[in-house]
Protein backbone atom coordinates (compact mmCIF):
# COMPACT_ATOMS: atom_id res chain seq x y z
CA UNK A 1 0.00 0.00 0.00
CA UNK A 2 1.59 3.47 -0.57
CA UNK A 3 1.51 6.27 1.58
CA UNK A 4 -0.27 9.20 -0.33
CA UNK A 5 -2.10 10.24 -3.50
CA UNK A 6 -2.08 13.47 -4.51
CA UNK A 7 -4.61 14.91 -6.99
CA UNK A 8 -4.07 18.20 -8.66
CA UNK A 9 -7.43 19.69 -9.88
CA UNK A 10 -6.04 22.05 -12.45
CA UNK A 11 -8.44 25.04 -14.65
CA UNK A 12 -5.67 27.08 -17.36
CA UNK A 13 -2.89 27.48 -14.79
CA UNK A 14 -0.40 26.77 -17.14
CA UNK A 15 2.12 29.42 -15.77
CA UNK A 16 2.14 27.55 -12.07
CA UNK A 17 2.55 23.95 -12.97
CA UNK A 18 6.31 24.00 -12.62
CA UNK A 19 6.92 25.77 -9.78
CA UNK A 20 4.02 23.27 -8.34
CA UNK A 21 5.57 19.78 -9.23
CA UNK A 22 8.82 20.49 -8.89
CA UNK A 23 8.40 21.59 -5.22
CA UNK A 24 6.16 18.55 -4.70
CA UNK A 25 8.11 16.42 -6.30
CA UNK A 26 11.29 17.74 -3.45
CA UNK A 27 8.64 17.29 -1.22
CA UNK A 28 7.57 13.63 -1.66
CA UNK A 29 11.16 12.43 -2.28
CA UNK A 30 11.32 10.18 0.39
CA UNK A 31 7.38 9.14 0.49
CA UNK A 32 5.95 6.38 -1.53
CA UNK A 33 2.93 7.85 -3.56
CA UNK A 34 0.69 8.85 -6.85
CA UNK A 35 0.00 11.66 -8.76
CA UNK A 36 -2.85 12.19 -10.25
CA UNK A 37 -2.95 15.47 -12.79
CA UNK A 38 -6.86 16.07 -13.10
CA UNK A 39 -7.52 18.97 -15.88
CA UNK A 40 -11.33 20.81 -15.95
CA UNK A 41 -10.49 21.46 -19.99
CA UNK A 42 -8.25 23.69 -19.91
CA UNK A 43 -7.26 25.97 -23.12
CA UNK A 44 -3.63 26.39 -22.64
CA UNK A 45 -2.26 23.38 -23.24
CA UNK A 46 -1.73 22.29 -19.44
CA UNK A 47 -2.47 18.59 -19.70
CA UNK A 48 -0.24 17.80 -22.88
CA UNK A 49 2.72 19.96 -20.96
CA UNK A 50 2.30 17.86 -18.22
CA UNK A 51 2.63 14.94 -20.39
CA UNK A 52 5.28 15.67 -21.74
CA UNK A 53 7.39 17.10 -19.17
CA UNK A 54 6.62 14.82 -16.08
CA UNK A 55 5.44 11.15 -17.42
CA UNK A 56 5.66 9.73 -13.77
CA UNK A 57 2.21 12.01 -13.32
CA UNK A 58 -0.82 10.69 -14.30
CA UNK A 59 -3.47 12.88 -16.36
CA UNK A 60 -7.29 12.88 -16.27
CA UNK A 61 -8.71 15.27 -18.52
CA UNK A 62 -12.25 16.06 -17.85
CA UNK A 63 -14.67 17.34 -21.15
CA UNK A 64 -15.74 20.55 -19.38
CA UNK A 65 -15.12 22.44 -16.17
CA UNK A 66 -18.01 21.55 -13.97
CA UNK A 67 -16.48 23.01 -10.71
CA UNK A 68 -13.84 22.33 -8.27
CA UNK A 69 -15.86 19.31 -6.39
CA UNK A 70 -17.02 17.57 -10.06
CA UNK A 71 -13.19 17.56 -11.34
CA UNK A 72 -11.62 16.53 -7.95
CA UNK A 73 -14.25 14.01 -7.45
CA UNK A 74 -13.47 12.03 -10.63
CA UNK A 75 -9.51 11.75 -9.65
CA UNK A 76 -11.13 10.20 -6.29
CA UNK A 77 -13.25 7.54 -8.28
CA UNK A 78 -10.09 6.62 -10.05
CA UNK A 79 -8.13 5.64 -6.94
CA UNK A 80 -10.62 3.98 -5.79
CA UNK A 81 -12.82 6.33 -3.70
CA UNK A 82 -16.17 6.71 -4.68
CA UNK A 83 -17.03 3.30 -6.40
CA UNK A 84 -15.74 3.93 -10.13
CA UNK A 85 -16.63 0.25 -11.74
CA UNK A 86 -13.81 1.14 -14.35
CA UNK A 87 -10.58 0.95 -11.88
CA UNK A 88 -10.17 -0.31 -8.83
CA UNK A 89 -8.33 0.93 -5.52
CA UNK A 90 -4.46 2.27 -6.00
CA UNK A 91 -4.05 1.30 -2.06
CA UNK A 92 -2.98 4.47 -0.51
CA UNK A 93 -3.28 5.62 3.03
CA UNK A 94 -3.86 9.13 2.26
CA UNK A 95 -5.61 11.20 -0.28
CA UNK A 96 -4.31 15.38 -0.63
CA UNK A 97 -6.48 17.76 -2.86
CA UNK A 98 -3.57 20.44 -4.32
CA UNK A 99 -4.41 23.44 -5.92
CA UNK A 100 -2.11 24.17 -9.14
CA UNK A 101 -0.99 27.41 -7.93
CA UNK A 102 0.58 26.15 -4.73
CA UNK A 103 4.09 25.49 -3.75
CA UNK A 104 4.84 22.52 -0.74
CA UNK A 105 7.71 23.73 1.39
CA UNK A 106 10.48 20.78 2.06
CA UNK A 107 9.03 18.45 5.07
CA UNK A 108 5.44 20.04 4.96
CA UNK A 109 4.11 16.90 3.53
CA UNK A 110 6.30 14.66 5.42
CA UNK A 111 5.29 16.66 9.08
CA UNK A 112 1.46 16.63 8.09
CA UNK A 113 1.61 12.60 7.63
CA UNK A 114 3.23 12.34 10.39
CA UNK A 115 0.80 14.35 12.50
CA UNK A 116 -1.85 11.67 11.41
CA UNK A 117 -0.33 8.41 11.85
CA UNK A 118 0.18 10.13 15.23
CA UNK A 119 -3.52 11.10 16.07
CA UNK A 120 -5.87 8.27 14.21
CA UNK A 121 -8.76 10.28 15.16
CA UNK A 122 -7.15 13.15 12.16
CA UNK A 123 -9.45 12.51 9.28
CA UNK A 124 -8.44 15.79 8.01
CA UNK A 125 -5.14 18.00 8.26
CA UNK A 126 -4.27 21.44 6.20
CA UNK A 127 -1.22 23.42 6.74
CA UNK A 128 -0.30 27.16 7.30
CA UNK A 129 -1.08 28.51 3.81
CA UNK A 130 1.43 31.89 2.85
CA UNK A 131 0.81 33.95 0.53
CA UNK A 132 3.61 36.00 -1.94
CA UNK A 133 3.84 38.31 0.26
CA UNK A 134 4.24 36.09 3.34
CA UNK A 135 1.10 36.90 5.51
CA UNK A 136 -1.59 33.91 6.36
CA UNK A 137 -4.38 33.16 3.66
CA UNK A 138 -6.91 33.31 6.44
CA UNK A 139 -8.64 30.55 4.80
CA UNK A 140 -6.33 27.94 5.91
CA UNK A 141 -7.92 28.00 9.57
CA UNK A 142 -11.92 28.38 9.52
CA UNK A 143 -15.10 28.41 11.24
CA UNK A 144 -17.89 26.71 10.34
CA UNK A 145 -20.08 29.44 8.73
CA UNK A 146 -23.04 29.15 10.91
CA UNK A 147 -25.82 32.22 10.37
CA UNK A 148 -24.00 34.39 12.81
CA UNK A 149 -20.60 33.61 11.59
CA UNK A 150 -21.69 34.39 7.81
CA UNK A 151 -23.10 37.58 8.87
CA UNK A 152 -20.44 38.92 10.93
CA UNK A 153 -18.05 37.82 8.44
CA UNK A 154 -19.98 39.04 5.14
CA UNK A 155 -20.66 42.61 6.95
CA UNK A 156 -17.19 43.06 7.82
CA UNK A 157 -17.67 43.37 11.32
CA UNK A 158 -15.38 40.89 12.20
CA UNK A 159 -12.39 43.46 11.43
CA UNK A 160 -13.66 44.96 14.85
CA UNK A 161 -12.70 41.97 16.68
CA UNK A 162 -10.42 40.33 14.59
CA UNK A 163 -9.27 37.87 17.38
CA UNK A 164 -12.88 37.07 18.69
CA UNK A 165 -14.34 33.66 18.48
CA UNK A 166 -17.91 35.62 18.58
CA UNK A 167 -16.83 37.85 15.82
CA UNK A 168 -14.22 36.67 14.11
CA UNK A 169 -15.69 32.95 14.48
CA UNK A 170 -15.50 32.23 10.67
CA UNK A 171 -12.07 33.01 10.27
CA UNK A 172 -10.66 31.36 13.63
CA UNK A 173 -8.80 34.96 14.65
CA UNK A 174 -8.93 33.85 18.15
CA UNK A 175 -6.70 30.50 17.18
CA UNK A 176 -3.06 31.97 17.08
CA UNK A 177 -1.06 31.47 13.52
CA UNK A 178 1.73 29.04 14.49
CA UNK A 179 -0.16 26.92 17.57
CA UNK A 180 -1.86 23.69 15.93
CA UNK A 181 -5.67 23.53 16.46
CA UNK A 182 -8.65 21.40 16.23
CA UNK A 183 -10.43 23.97 13.81
CA UNK A 184 -14.16 23.41 11.75
CA UNK A 185 -12.41 23.57 8.15
CA UNK A 186 -9.42 23.95 6.43
CA UNK A 187 -8.79 25.13 2.74
CA UNK A 188 -9.51 22.54 -0.26
CA UNK A 189 -6.16 24.09 -1.76
CA UNK A 190 -4.27 21.71 0.16
CA UNK A 191 -6.28 19.42 2.55
CA UNK A 192 -4.71 15.73 3.57
CA UNK A 193 -7.55 13.14 4.24
CA UNK A 194 -7.07 9.55 5.39
CA UNK A 195 -8.42 7.62 2.96
CA UNK A 196 -10.04 5.40 5.65
CA UNK A 197 -12.51 8.31 6.71
CA UNK A 198 -12.69 9.29 3.47
CA UNK A 199 -14.69 6.37 2.53
CA UNK A 200 -16.70 6.83 5.39
CA UNK A 201 -17.28 10.17 4.48
CA UNK A 202 -18.17 10.33 0.51
CA UNK A 203 -17.14 12.46 -2.14
CA UNK A 204 -17.23 15.98 -2.25
CA UNK A 205 -20.65 17.45 -2.97
CA UNK A 206 -20.73 17.99 -6.62
CA UNK A 207 -24.42 18.30 -7.26
CA UNK A 208 -24.68 21.42 -4.42
CA UNK A 209 -21.18 23.79 -5.19
CA UNK A 210 -19.59 24.33 -7.62
CA UNK A 211 -16.56 26.49 -6.80
CA UNK A 212 -16.27 27.76 -2.50
CA UNK A 213 -17.95 25.87 -0.10
CA UNK A 214 -16.94 22.28 -0.97
CA UNK A 215 -14.42 22.10 1.37
CA UNK A 216 -16.22 23.43 4.26
CA UNK A 217 -18.99 21.25 3.43
CA UNK A 218 -16.65 18.32 3.21
CA UNK A 219 -14.61 19.54 6.31
CA UNK A 220 -18.14 19.60 8.46
CA UNK A 221 -19.18 15.93 7.28
CA UNK A 222 -16.21 14.69 8.62
CA UNK A 223 -16.99 16.48 11.65
CA UNK A 224 -20.11 15.13 11.83
CA UNK A 225 -18.76 11.17 11.36
CA UNK A 226 -16.15 11.89 14.56
CA UNK A 227 -13.42 12.46 13.01
CA UNK A 228 -11.41 15.55 13.72
CA UNK A 229 -9.84 18.92 10.92
CA UNK A 230 -6.15 20.03 12.13
CA UNK A 231 -4.55 23.01 11.26
CA UNK A 232 -1.01 22.08 11.55
CA UNK A 233 1.14 25.51 11.15
CA UNK A 234 4.32 23.28 11.27
CA UNK A 235 3.57 22.54 8.26
CA UNK A 236 3.29 25.45 5.05
CA UNK A 237 2.55 25.70 1.66
CA UNK A 238 2.83 29.07 -0.75
CA UNK A 239 -0.36 29.82 -2.45
CA UNK A 240 -0.23 32.02 -5.13
CA UNK A 241 -4.52 32.50 -4.33
CA UNK A 242 -6.48 33.41 -7.34
CA UNK A 243 -4.15 32.54 -10.22
CA UNK A 244 -7.07 31.45 -12.30
CA UNK A 245 -10.32 33.06 -10.64
CA UNK A 246 -8.90 36.66 -11.07
CA UNK A 247 -8.85 36.11 -14.92
CA UNK A 248 -12.59 36.23 -13.84
CA UNK A 249 -12.43 37.92 -10.58
CA UNK A 250 -16.08 39.31 -10.82
CA UNK A 251 -17.47 35.91 -11.19
CA UNK A 252 -15.68 34.40 -9.02
CA UNK A 253 -16.43 36.99 -6.48
CA UNK A 254 -20.37 36.40 -7.08
CA UNK A 255 -19.23 32.57 -6.88
CA UNK A 256 -18.25 33.19 -3.72
CA UNK A 257 -21.12 34.88 -2.22
CA UNK A 258 -23.37 32.35 -3.92
CA UNK A 259 -21.51 29.47 -1.95
CA UNK A 260 -22.03 31.45 1.28
CA UNK A 261 -26.00 31.30 0.51
CA UNK A 262 -25.74 27.56 -0.67
CA UNK A 263 -23.94 25.87 2.20
CA UNK A 264 -26.57 27.75 4.68
CA UNK A 265 -29.49 26.73 2.55
CA UNK A 266 -27.98 23.36 2.82
CA UNK A 267 -27.25 23.07 6.49
CA UNK A 268 -29.04 25.79 8.45
CA UNK A 269 -32.14 26.90 6.25
CA UNK A 270 -34.52 24.67 8.10
CA UNK A 271 -33.41 25.80 11.52
CA UNK A 272 -33.39 29.36 10.92
CA UNK A 273 -36.22 31.79 11.35
CA UNK A 274 -37.65 33.09 8.46
CA UNK A 275 -36.20 36.22 8.78
CA UNK A 276 -32.49 35.12 9.64
CA UNK A 277 -32.94 33.26 6.19
CA UNK A 278 -34.06 36.46 4.61
CA UNK A 279 -31.26 38.75 5.92
CA UNK A 280 -28.43 35.97 5.54
CA UNK A 281 -29.88 35.96 1.30
CA UNK A 282 -29.46 39.33 1.22
CA UNK A 283 -26.06 39.70 2.93
CA UNK A 284 -24.80 36.87 0.34
CA UNK A 285 -26.04 38.51 -2.61
CA UNK A 286 -26.25 42.37 -1.79
CA UNK A 287 -22.76 41.93 -0.69
CA UNK A 288 -21.62 40.24 -3.63
CA UNK A 289 -22.81 42.91 -6.20
CA UNK A 290 -21.78 45.67 -4.42
CA UNK A 291 -18.45 43.87 -3.86
CA UNK A 292 -18.94 43.03 -7.60
CA UNK A 293 -19.30 46.84 -8.52
CA UNK A 294 -16.22 48.07 -6.40
CA UNK A 295 -13.73 45.67 -8.28
CA UNK A 296 -14.77 46.49 -11.72
CA UNK A 297 -13.36 49.75 -11.43
CA UNK A 298 -10.28 48.61 -10.28
CA UNK A 299 -7.23 47.97 -13.09
CA UNK A 300 -6.52 44.32 -13.79
CA UNK A 301 -3.40 44.08 -11.76
CA UNK A 302 -5.29 45.18 -8.38
CA UNK A 303 -8.68 43.31 -9.09
CA UNK A 304 -9.55 41.15 -5.70
CA UNK A 305 -10.90 37.40 -6.07
CA UNK A 306 -13.91 35.13 -4.37
CA UNK A 307 -11.55 34.15 -0.82
CA UNK A 308 -12.86 31.49 1.35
Amino acid sequence: MKRLAVLILNYNNREYLESCLDALGKGLRRVSHDTWFLDNASTDGSAAWVREHYPDVRVLENPENKGFAYGNNRGLERIGIGGDPNSGPLGHEFVLLLNPDTEVEKGALPRMLSHMDRHPQVGVVGPRMIRPDGSLDTGCKRGEPTPWKSLAHMTGLRRFFPHSPIWAGYSCGYVRDNEPACVDSVMGACQMMRAEALREVGLLDEDTFFMYGEDLDHCVRFRRKGWQVVYLPEARVLHHKGAATRKDSGRMILEFHRAMWTFHRKHYADSTPWLGNALIRMASWGLGWVKWALNSLLPPDRKHVGSA
